[in-house]
């Protein structure tokens, strides 16, 4: 199974990549109000960034894993979002809307 998300929970945001957490980098003292996606298909490369100010908050790449990891890192099937809201914890409001916007293809 290969999988990236990003998760926001209890003001912290962290990367996942099959089932492994990652610290993002980049993020300051509040969490992006917006995260966006890049994707190099062709490379097997994706990178989430915060979409105000650009700042890279974590990357995958088959370049920067190990060798047993390589094979998995490859983009080999077509790539899909997918979205989970998590229950908020004491004095959170639950989110009330998500929003998928195209901005263009480079």
């Amino acid at each position: 199974r290969n999988s990236w998300c990003v998760e926001l929970k209890n003001r912290n945001l962290r990367a996942w990549h099959n089932d492994r957490r990652v610290d993002c980098r980049g993020v300051g003292q509040s969490p992006p109000q917006s995260v966006g996606v890049w994707v190099n298909y062709n490379k097997g490369q994706l990178m989430f960034y915060d979409a105000n100010t650009m700042a890279v908050l974590q990357k995958f790449s088959a370049a920067m894993t190990p060798v047993f990891d390589r094979a998995h890192h490859q983009f080999t099937e077509p790539l899909y979002p997918a979205i989970r809201f998590l229950k908020p914890t004491e004095n959170q409001e639950w989110m009330s809307h998500l929003e998928f916007c195209h901005l263009h293809s480079v």
